[in-house]
């Protein structure tokens, strides 16, 4: 009986401690505008809603009836924040239906090697994919990657690189208009966005494409340069009123933070997810959905009032550290 009910205390106890670190950390999240380091505390609020939910349970069976109850509370206040920036927030399943466009985006990883697995993946799983952007693009392998493919993707836009800003883009239809920006606040020339035209037959009008790929906020500098860099795309974009218009890449972002919500009100674009976890995409753990509760949404595909996107879903990481994220799209 008394080992039982020391176990009970040491529950308890646990229960506590880290309800104290949910709340701490649930808090912090707040001075997302401050600095990266509150900023970083953001993109969690997936987590800390299973966590408060677990906790609270927990807490309440022990009859720890504040605590657990503030623990449910700070559950359900992430839930409610977590979705406040999608354009449906009580729509947790896709819609469906016939599509008249289809995109991609993967980052493959600037250590990619199996570069065949991806060609085969797009050759047996996404050969209708009208768009696809390669993020991380490597001067060698994708390139070569890239040059294999053009018997399904004839246009293709190249800008690989050494680094990890290198982007190429594959396409199905003819692609004009291209563009390059390097991203701002940072001195050294760093391919941040690069922008096209579309033309699809299957469509009525042709369509502004923006793939960017900020750097990762590892420190004030950093994270300015990518609020910076979203804010420059959100203001290209909000000129771009003619257009079908996509925006998608990998963010380092996830739509829990206030420069998210930022970009969303200033370039008057649309964001849906699917699911309760919104779909996330870094990092991967061998492909097994279990793990979904340790990852976030950082990779995103936005777009105009003039599109309605029928479903949208992660691909295999096929060896990255990010799942590929998949959108189809039909005109209004």
């Amino acid at each position: 009986m008394a080992k039982s009910s020391g176990l009970t205390l040491e529950i308890q106890r646990t229960a506590v401690i880290l309800s104290s670190l949910l709340f701490l950390s649930y808090a912090m999240h707040f001075g997302g505008r401050i600095n990266f380091a509150f900023d970083l505390f953001s993109h969690f609020l997936n987590q800390y809603m299973i966590g408060g939910a677990i906790l609270g349970i927990i807490l309440l069976v022990l009859k720890k009836w504040k605590i657990g109850l503030l623990c449910l509370m700070v559950a359900g206040l992430c839930l409610a924040e977590g979705r406040a920036n999608l354009q449906d927030p009580y729509l947790f399943e896709a819609p469906n239906g016939a599509h008249s466009l289809k995109v991609m985006s993967f980052n493959h990883l600037l250590f990619q090697t199996d570069y065949q697995s991806i060609e085969t993946w797009i050759r047996h799983n996404g050969y209708d994919i009208d768009v696809i952007a390669l993020l991380e693009a490597q001067r060698k392998g994708t390139m070569q990657l890239a040059d294999s493919l053009k018997d399904i993707y004839p246009f293709q836009i190249h800008e690989a690189r050494s680094g990890s800003t290198g982007i190429i883009i594959l396409s199905k239809h003819p692609v004009s208009s291209t563009q390059k920006q390097r991203v701002p606040i940072v001195a050294q020339e760093w391919l941040g966005v690069i922008s096209f035209t579309m033309h699809s037959e299957k469509l009525s009008k042709d369509i502004a494409f923006f793939v960017a790929h900020p750097p990762v906020p590892s420190n004030d500098m950093l994270w300015t340069a990518r609020n910076s860099l979203m804010d420059m795309v959100a203001r290209q974009v909000k000129r771009r009123s003619n257009n079908h218009v996509i925006v998608m890449g990998d963010f380092n972002n996830t739509p829990f933070t206030p420069s998210f919500r930022d970009f969303l009100e200033v370039s008057g674009l649309n964001y849906q997810s699917y699911g309760l976890l919104q779909t996330p995409t870094w990092p991967t753990f061998a492909d097994m959905d279990v793990f979904q509760i340790f990852q976030i949404p950082i990779d995103h595909i936005f777009f105009s009032d003039s599109l309605m996107q029928k479903n949208k879903y992660r691909g295999p990481s096929l060896k990255s550290d990010h799942h590929p994220i998949i959108a189809e799209f039909s005109e209004l």
